[in-house]
């Protein structure tokens, strides 16, 4: 999915010298995939997190075949608004030699990871790179990141149709035993944007009988093999209000205490007051307006979950990085 060479070279040299409502992951020999939304509720704004898992057919602990084509279809209906936030322009050269900066921060839509193995074995294996993703023309624009750093590894344009995601997986040399470089893992939190913008990603305006959206993704293989797998996540029929929720900052430092800016929503006005939040033993409630302040002491940990809920209206929750 991402071109990861110049990664390779920079870590051989360091050398020398990241819960949705999403059930568990689907899959079969050659990958799994998960993906949920951050809210219940049909036709919401939300957040989508993605991850998706490459296995070797004859074996599960070795390097992966290399991808060479792929496919993401979200559940039907689900609405990816490509206007709700400013776009990224930058050419591939400007990607290459500014990285993150390349794309003005307020075309951010998401956060993520990506683990690749080379073949060459440690201390090159595994690859592990920090994933940043802009909001483009017609297309999200996702940056792999030397770990630590502003600067790109690589990158792909994944084209956006509809509620169709089309990653364009490079060709990228590696090791043993087939001169390639595989990816592993790859994880992707696409976020809703601030209060008050159109949301980036709305759910399906409808929830099937069985309360499942169902995706699935679709991936070839650089040994010949090819492969669909699917995920459901949860729903909950219009009736029931649904809440949804968001938390700033997105990302906070390990080892200090944050003061996390909490926001619940709901289609009911009702379900936004007195809303229980949760991250770990630290809680708070919102007021009349959805909002509340959750303080807590965070180290470990890359990700943490924060979560909402209120009798009757539903439970909703949120990532946030710490780094």
């Amino acid at each position: 999915m991402l071109d990861l060479a110049r990664y390779l070279v920079v870590l051989a040299g360091v050398g020398s010298a990241l819960a949705c409502a999403a059930a568990p992951a689907l899959g079969d020999a050659r990958a799994e995939l998960e993906l949920g939304f951050t809210t219940e509720a049909p036709g919401a704004p939300a957040g989508v997190r993605i991850v998706i898992d490459y296995k070797n057919p004859d074996d599960p602990a070795a390097k992966p075949p290399a991808l060479t084509g792929a496919r993401i279809d979200l559940p039907a209906g689900t609405r990816i608004d490509n206007d709700a936030v400013p776009k990224c322009r930058a050419s591939d050269a400007e990607i290459r030699s500014r990285g993150r900066d390349a794309c003005p921060p307020e075309t951010l839509v998401g956060t993520g990871r990506l683990v690749a193995i080379t073949g060459f074995g440690p201390p090159a294996d595994p690859v592990d790179g920090e994933v940043v993703a802009f909001n483009g023309e017609r297309e999200i624009v996702e940056v792999v990141l030397v770990r630590g750093t502003d600067q790109a590894a690589g990158f792909d344009r994944i084209g956006i149709e509809g509620s169709r995601l089309t990653p364009h997986p490079p060709a990228t040399p590696g090791g043993p035993p087939d001169g390639r470089t595989a990816i592993k893992r790859i994880e992707l939190d696409l976020a809703a944007p601030s209060a008050g913008a159109r949301p980036y990603v709305t759910t399906p305006p409808a929830c099937p009988a069985d309360r499942l959206w169902r995706s699935s993704a679709s991936f070839t293989f650089g040994d010949g093999g090819a492969t669909t797998v699917g995920a459901a996540a949860p729903c909950r029929p219009a009736a029931e209000p649904g809440l949804a929720l968001r938390v700033a900052p997105a990302t906070v430092r390990r080892g200090r205490r944050a003061a996390l800016r909490v926001r619940v929503t709901s289609p009911g006005a009702t379900c936004v007051r007195g809303a229980a939040i949760r991250l770990g033993r630290a809680r708070a409630t919102t007021d009349s307006r959805g909002r509340a302040v959750l303080r807590k002491f965070l180290s470990g940990a890359r990700t943490v979950t924060v979560r909402a809920s209120k009798p009757g209206c539903g439970r909703a929750s949120a990532k946030v990085r710490v780094r």
